[in-house]
């Protein structure tokens, strides 16, 4: 599946192992937590590993099924609201590989 978006929308929790890659900043699903929501429906975590792409750190990042954002730099090196790229406002490729598939 490959969009042009700026957020990431999952209808099922997908496999750990999956891959979503934002532009050219690639996440890896390692662990998945379950979560359940004020309205006592259950929903689950989502737990990312990727690189900083300033400093080159690894660290791991969290979303839910849907997320209009996720961290693209390290702790050290945030900037919120910063684009990676230098055009704000622009629509970030947005491509999800499922685990088990190639890549």
């Amino acid at each position: 599946m490959e969009r042009a978006m700026n957020h990431v929308e999952f209808e099922t929790t997908p496999l750990i192992g999956t891959t979503l890659n934002l532009d050219s900043q690639r996440y890896d699903m390692e662990a998945v937590h379950p979560h359940v929501r004020q309205d006592g429906s259950p929903s689950s975590i989502l737990i990312w590993r990727t690189e900083c792409p300033k400093c080159g750190e690894s660290f791991t990042v969290t979303s839910g099924l849907v997320t209009k954002a996720l961290n693209r730099r390290c702790g050290d090196c945030k900037r919120s609201g910063a684009p990676i790229s230098r055009k704000r406002g622009r629509t970030v490729a947005v491509k999800v590989v499922p685990a088990g598939c190639s890549k």
